[in-house]
């Protein structure tokens, strides 16, 4: 009997190249989004003005993304289930900061990954990262673009410190690093924010600032260089 083949690596790679073409709700929402600080502040310009992005992501990095998605869920179970026998300790996952002052003030939306409270009353934000055996090898602290992202969850959310776990997707060995909510940070991000609100204001555009790495794989590449567009774009809805 002949075995008929069965097409399933074009399959995959037709799914994940459906997905480039998905625009989702917080792709249009005009809110500032924690993980999108310390990179391109036209990035964040093109978002706040609710340009439509063209996704451009390639297979292997989608692949890397939804690997990444996977254990987030895996480490937030576990979290969950090691104090679930602690009547001291509750802890909360894929916690929303859009209704808080901080949030509302910033115009920021998003979701911190954990919050980690206590009967005494301490308030912890728990943000899960997973990283190549590469780059978890040497690592000695926590990312600065990601103390600054966890920094904002905090002051959304009123907890005194962060506990990152990066999780090696090569070993399935964590490291932790427990650390101080970082203003010099926050204050980064609403300088950030206070730029492109400025733009906004003046109808004008922000300058590109982003790296080769990001223009590669940026959602907005497509009109990123075409500047009397995005000025006419601009004078046009927000005038």
């Amino acid at each position: 009997m002949e075995t008929e083949k069965i097409p399933v690596e074009q399959k995959v790679k037709e799914y994940y190249k459906r997905l480039n073409t998905i625009v989702q709700k917080r792709d249009m929402d005009g809110k500032f989004h924690p993980s999108s600080f310390g990179y391109c502040v036209r990035k964040l310009w093109f978002h706040h003005t609710c340009h439509e992005p063209q996704h451009q992501i390639p297979h292997k990095l989608r692949s890397c993304f939804e690997h990444g998605h996977a254990i987030h869920d895996f480490l937030q179970a576990r979290l969950i289930k090691a104090f679930e026998d602690d009547p001291n300790t509750t802890v909360s996952i894929e916690v929303p900061v859009g209704d808080t002052d901080f949030a509302k003030k910033f115009e920021i939306a998003g979701s911190a990954d954990g919050l980690i409270e206590t009967s005494a009353g301490t308030r912890m934000i728990y943000e899960a990262k997973s990283i190549s055996k590469k780059g978890w090898t040497g690592l000695g602290s926590p990312k600065a673009q990601h103390v600054m992202q966890a920094s904002i969850y905090a002051k959304c959310l009123e907890a005194g410190s962060i506990l990152f776990e990066y999780f090696c997707k090569d070993n399935d060995e964590s490291k932790f690093f427990h650390v101080a909510v970082d203003e010099k940070a926050v204050n980064s991000a609403t300088m950030q924010i206070d730029k492109v609100r400025t733009a906004v204001n003046r109808l004008e555009i922000v300058p590109a600032e982003g790296s080769s790495y990001e223009c590669n794989t940026c959602q907005y590449a497509y009109t990123c260089t075409k500047d009397e567009q995005l000025k006419d774009y601009h004078s046009k809805v927000y005038k």
